[in-house]
Order: C-alpha cells, then structure tokens, then sequence
C-alpha cells in the first residue's frame, strides 16, 4: 500500500493506493508534529486511517 498525506495544522487530506489498484481518499484532523505529541499522532492515525 502507498499512503501519501497532505498535512496542515487544520487538516489531512489522505490518498491511498492498493497492491490490487484499490485507490482512495480520506480527511482527518490536522497533524502539526511540532504541536502534536506522538502519542496524539499515532492516535488520529490508528482512529481515523486504519
């Protein structure tokens, strides 16, 4: 699988490709590593993306 991300501090907007030519889209809340903790990123990533 190919995830890409396009990050804001307001939101992600999500694209993803599958080995079998699945292609989708998703948007979640923004992710801004220098006022997110880890902890906060893995969690928008695990609730939101898988």
């Amino acid at each position: 699988m190919i995830l890409i991300a396009d990050s804001g501090s307001t939101k992600v907007d999500w694209a993803y490709f599958t080995p079998n030519g699945e292609v989708g889209r998703l948007k979640t809340m923004g992710i801004n590593p220098a006022h997110v903790s880890d902890e906060a990123i893995v969690a928008v990533l695990s609730g939101e993306i898988l």
